[in-house]
């Protein structure tokens, strides 16, 4: 959207777009357009999260399983639900890390008793 479409949609929503010098007369278009602004400048910054990262992650898959699996509320997830969502997360990730001791309830317990 450039400023001549902003002003469209401003005019639209019965806001006065008539300018200034460099800005508008109305403080509320002035705030909407310097909003506007903003918001296009950190859309520019969003990472781009397509193919592996410099780990080796992929970072398309897992935000999208992110995206799917846990951008919905908490109250809706049952503990062994979310459980297993980041487990086969953490296997897809790096399936030697559930292989450290802590993942193990055997070894875990014994590093509590010592």
């Amino acid at each position: 959207m450039n400023r001549n479409q902003f002003e469209q949609l401003a005019n639209a929503r019965g806001m006065n777009t008539e300018r200034q010098g460099d800005g508008y007369q109305s403080h509320e278009t002035a705030v909407a357009w310097s909003f506007w602004q903003s918001a296009q400048f950190e859309t520019v910054l969003v990472p781009n999260e397509h193919g592996k990262n410099r780990y080796g992650l992929d970072m398309a898959y897992f935000r999208r399983l992110f995206n799917r699996e846990l951008n919905r509320p908490l109250v809706d997830f049952r503990p062994d639900e979310l459980a297993r969502v980041l487990a086969r997360a953490a296997r897809t990730a790096d399936p030697n890390v559930l292989q450290e001791p802590e993942f193990h309830l055997e070894q875990a317990r014994e590093g509590v008793k010592a």
